[in-house]
């Protein structure tokens, strides 16, 4: 007995115009719904389905289930009480507020504070002095205000 399924696939093919975008004619919109409502039924297929799957698990599954998800949820508080202290300590050791400290592990907080904290604090800088015309005579300031004076006569 031969195989329809293949010949009917094969002539769907050769029915198809083969046009790289499409009918011209299409109406994207009753398309768009179409493909809308197809999904909207299948999210609702997912969520029976899941809803099947819970009906018939057993109470010992369920438990397990129950104590995978708070296990994870642990795990996320336990991570961000962690990384609250990093950056409380960070912060208490750079003087760098807390709320600016960003990063995932202690190194990474360490670092991002040092770049802000060289941003926040710099370093002062020494006075400069350009050009020795700008540099101060080695005589005292009286002997410069005698030669002034003299010079003007008084």
């Amino acid at each position: 007995m031969p195989d329809n399924t293949n010949s009917t696939e094969q002539e769907e093919h050769q029915k198809e115009p083969e046009q790289p975008h499409g009918d011209p004619q299409t109406d994207w919109k009753a398309e768009a719904r179409k493909w809308e409502a197809r999904a909207k039924q299948n999210s609702q297929a997912a969520a029976e389905l899941e809803q099947l799957k819970n009906e018939n698990m057993s109470e010992s599954e369920k438990t397990a289930k129950r104590i995978k998800q708070l296990e994870t949820e642990n795990a996320v508080y336990k991570t961000a009480a962690q990384r609250r202290e990093w950056v409380a300590q960070v912060s208490k050791e750079t003087g760098v507020p807390a709320n600016l400290l960003r990063g995932d592990s202690l190194e990474a907080i360490q670092e991002h504070a040092a770049v802000l904290n060289e941003a926040l604090h710099p370093k002062p800088k020494a006075p400069q002095v350009h050009g020795v015309d700008r540099q101060p005579s080695t005589g005292s300031n009286n002997d410069q205000k005698l030669a002034y004076l003299r010079a003007l006569g008084l």
